[in-house]
């Protein structure tokens, strides 16, 4: 995957969670928060998580696209941690 732009589809993660789906914002999008935008990473993306309304800034290592491994992550994000 190249860099992640705005309104891409994605898997993200947190170490020690599974992959969970969301989709890049811009910071400057009025639904993110001001602790999201204070927490801002240089060179990282910024995800919206589905489901919980959280958002993390994550490098491309922690991103891969949604529906070319969704195969793959929708199984582990349904398993109860």
């Amino acid at each position: 995957m190249g860099a992640p732009v705005v309104g891409d589809l994605v898997w993200a993660r947190i170490k020690g969670f599974p992959w969970w789906p969301g989709q890049v914002f811009d910071e400057s999008n009025e639904f993110v928060t001001k602790k999201a935008r204070a927490a801002k990473k240089p060179g990282c993306a910024l995800v919206a998580f589905f489901g919980d309304g959280t958002f993390g800034w994550f490098s491309s290592g922690d991103i891969r696209p949604f529906e070319e491994n969704y195969k793959e992550f929708s199984k582990a994000s349904n398993k109860k941690q």
